[in-house]
């Protein structure tokens, strides 16, 4: 194991068990902290300095970092060397170069020889001279492996994996956003109403790229302050609060579509003009939005769990479908979808006449869905 040592955190962890774990005593010689979700990261690295210097000023602790062009001597010098005052000494290794290195070719059809432990140090790669180092971390020092993505074809990662603490920080899943929602408005006191978590799931899982939980954490903080004394929160206060996550007209759009409320659709709708978007932008996001509906419609006999699965989306959204669809027939449903294929096909041919226009026809549309 890396560092050897006694009772410090190893092998894989989620960043919630790492929180709950990580002591004094638990230490690792090394801490990976791996992925793309900064909110994880955050809360990772937030417990691991409160750990590692417990209460040292930040101007205080001693920790070099090694960001690019890493001199390996230089590296193991600063990690063997007992910091002057006491204390721990933390190397954050962040170097893409070092972790993540371009593959080595075959050259004229030969592959690269793997070269084993007695190889002389001068002949060894970077990333194994640095594998040696991370093997024998001294108990004063910590070295902080940061990436937001490592190849795990390559024996460096391997390594990190199996014999150090390695934290992913992945995104998360969809089956465990409604309980994370949850958990993030009770440190406000606050609840989420069924069809307000519905109406969060639904953005996500329709959104072209799901939103960093870090906006999520923005976004149920302003909903704590603008429902100030009230702690239950339903899909008006997400719809009307949202508003800084990416693609936030669609989604408050097909949310104006789901309450047919025909006003709150005519501002929205004057503030993208007045912004200058495509229509041809919003036909898609809309039109997918009432196919949902209908989906759901169509597929009324079967049960919730069924239904889900059938459309891969959660209980949530599925059951805010059903309910948002029940506001309206088949039939209007229908000639609108037919309405908004018929313009998506006319703008591009020039026969929707100007963006004033094109924005009048969709007005007309969705407002006799709405009435």
């Amino acid at each position: 194991m890396a560092g050897n040592r006694s009772g410090a955190l190893s092998g894989p962890v989620t960043p919630e068990a790492f929180v709950r774990q990580l002591t004094a005593d638990t230490v690792p010689p090394v801490l990976c902290v791996v992925g793309e979700e900064a909110y994880y990261r955050d809360l990772v690295l937030d417990k691991a300095w409160e750990v590692l210097f417990d209460g040292v000023p930040e101007e205080e602790r001693d920790v070099s970092v090694f960001a690019e062009k890493t001199d390996l001597q230089q590296l193991k010098t600063q990690l063997n060397t007992y910091p002057f005052f006491g204390g721990r000494v933390v190397v954050r290794v962040t170097d893409p170069q070092l972790l993540n290195p371009p593959q080595r070719k075959e050259k004229d059809g030969v592959r690269p020889k793997k070269r084993g432990a007695g190889t002389a140090p001068e002949n060894l790669s970077p990333q194994e001279r640095f594998q040696a180092i991370l093997s024998d971390v001294p108990d004063f020092a910590t070295v902080l492996i940061q990436a937001e993505k490592l190849d795990g074809r390559r024996p460096l990662t391997k390594f990190l994996k199996q014999h150090t603490c390695y934290v992913t920080c992945d995104p998360i899943t969809a089956k465990y956003l409604p309980a994370w929602l949850q958990k993030e408005a009770a440190l406000y006191g606050g609840r989420f109403t069924q069809d307000a978590v519905g109406a969060i799931m639904e953005y996500v899982e329709t959104a072209d790229k799901e939103p960093p939980l870090l906006i999520l954490k923005g976004e149920v903080e302003k909903i704590a302050l603008f429902a100030g004394e009230r702690k239950e929160w339903d899909a008006a206060d997400v719809a009307a609060l949202f508003s800084g996550l990416p693609e936030a007209g669609n989604f408050a759009m097909n949310r104006a579509i789901a309450a047919k409320n025909g006003r709150e659709l005519l501002f929205l709708l004057a503030d993208q003009k007045k912004r200058k978007v495509s229509p041809i932008l919003l036909l898609a996001k809309l039109t997918a939005g009432l196919r949902n509906l209908a989906r759901v419609k169509e597929l009324a006999s079967l049960s919730a769990p069924a239904l889900a699965r059938e459309l891969g989306k959660s209980p949530f959204v599925v059951n805010m479908w059903r309910r948002d669809g029940s506001r309206y027939t088949e039939r209007q449903l229908t000639r609108a979808l037919w309405q908004l294929d018929r313009l998506t096909m006319d703008i591009p041919m020039g026969q929707a006449g100007d963006l004033e226009q094109q924005y009048r026809r969709l007005e007309e549309i969705l407002l006799v869905l709405c009435a």
